[in-house]
């Protein structure tokens, strides 16, 4: 009998690592070609999503919003009985930019709703809308 050269084992620690290297770098494999693939397909579609996007709401009668320049909703959840406005929104309106806050100056001094401007309260408050 002759004694016949076995191939060599590698430790099946070193044997494990390595599946688990290999299975690592599978995936990685296929998240980068997921994620190519989800680029191309937003390139592709995107411009077919914005027609669609643009024929629905002209179907539906959208219109722009337009903004008038210094104007807010007056909201009568933020207006007490005895005028006072909530602490909050006035420092929001307050910080406001654009005239809101010259505006807010104007109809509510000190935080308090003046007795003639209660006719805004659930309306729009604006240049327009200020006697």
């Amino acid at each position: 009998m002759t004694k016949a050269l076995s191939i060599p084992q590698l430790p099946q620690g070193l044997n494990n690592g390595l599946i688990a290297v290999a299975v690592i770098y599978g995936v990685y494999m296929l998240s980068k070609m997921y994620s190519a693939g989800d680029r191309l397909a937003e390139q592709v579609t995107a411009p077919v999503g914005q027609a669609w996007s643009d024929l629905a709401a002209w179907t539906n009668g959208y219109k722009p919003v337009e903004f008038s320049n210094a104007a807010f909703y007056l909201n009568s959840k933020y207006v007490a009985d005895d005028g006072r406005i909530d602490p909050t929104w006035r420092a929001i309106m307050q910080r406001s930019n654009s005239g809101i806050a010259a505006l807010f100056a104007t109809i509510a001094p000190q935080g308090k709703l003046l007795s003639k401007y209660n006719y805004l309260i659930n309306g729009e408050v604006s240049a327009k809308t200020v006697r």
